[in-house]
């Protein structure tokens, strides 16, 4: 795993952006971020992830990461999925607030602003999850993820609206208690959060279509109907086991 340092000023906010074969989305995307980013003054990181592209997404990634200060690029070396990326740009980050957004441009960079003020301003919020209006996806997709929405609601009692949603903020001190080395949790983390006794918040945030690159979810019997329900049962277990005060708060910076 190759990463190129950054230069900048500690961040406040890292943003974590898992990427798989998303040639053409890159460049876009990281002008929208600065010109969102630029403008309040939040020193700011953008850790990208190569999950082991096969087109040009990787060299765009490097151009970007030889051309500002405040880019990162970690690459794997073999695919690993999204949870396995995000785990791995978690690692780096360096911000005491973190974003992640997905990488095709369907998820829009003032919506991540507008979460990270609400955990600037309010201290008892430890997690934002974005929830899609006006869904830009196929037929297929759409009922996937309403199936999957009553399956966490029959298997876990989660309540999260689009726990699916790639768009989310949170405290550092919160998404270091998440299992994200574990493949499928980045669908929970919601839910995961509030186990570990933080608070979440959904927000409405915008779903834009998809222009480059080429999509990564798949609607299978195995791929998303058993491996999805096992990672259901895994939660749940993980609920069940786990031994720490669910009633602790999750310090952000400066706080005490």
């Amino acid at each position: 795993m190759l990463r190129f340092y950054m230069k900048s000023c500690q961040p406040e906010l890292s943003i974590i952006i898992p990427m798989r074969n998303e040639e053409g989305n890159a460049v876009p995307l990281f002008e929208e971020i600065r010109g969102v980013f630029g403008k309040p003054g939040i020193p700011w990181e953008a850790v990208f992830v190569d999950d082991a592209s096969t087109d040009g997404t990787l060299g765009e990634l490097k151009n970007l990461a030889s051309q500002d200060p405040r880019v990162g690029v970690l690459i794997l070396p073999t695919h690993q999925g999204k949870s396995a990326a995000l785990a791995a740009g978690v690692s780096v980050a360096r911000g005491g607030f973190w974003g992640m957004m997905d990488g095709d441009l369907q998820n829009c960079p003032a919506d991540l602003l507008r979460m990270v003020e609400v955990l600037k301003s309010d201290p008892s919020v430890d997690f934002i999850q974005g929830m899609r209006r006006m869904r830009k996806d196929s037929f297929s997709k759409r009922v996937a993820s309403r199936v999957g929405l009553y399956a966490r609601r029959m298997v876990l009692g989660d309540s999260c609206p689009d726990s699916g949603c790639g768009l989310r903020a949170m405290r550092s001190k919160a998404g270091e208690q998440l299992p994200l080395h574990f493949e499928g949790m980045h669908r929970l983390l919601p839910y995961l959060c509030r186990v570990h006794g933080g608070k979440v918040l959904d927000m409405s945030v915008e779903h834009r279509p998809r222009h480059a690159g080429s999509s990564k979810y798949h609607v299978g019997p195995i791929s998303r109907g058993l491996c999805g329900f096992l990672d259901l049962l895994a939660a749940r277990w993980m609920k069940w086991r786990l031994r720490c005060d669910t009633h602790r708060k999750f310090l952000g910076p400066g706080e005490s």
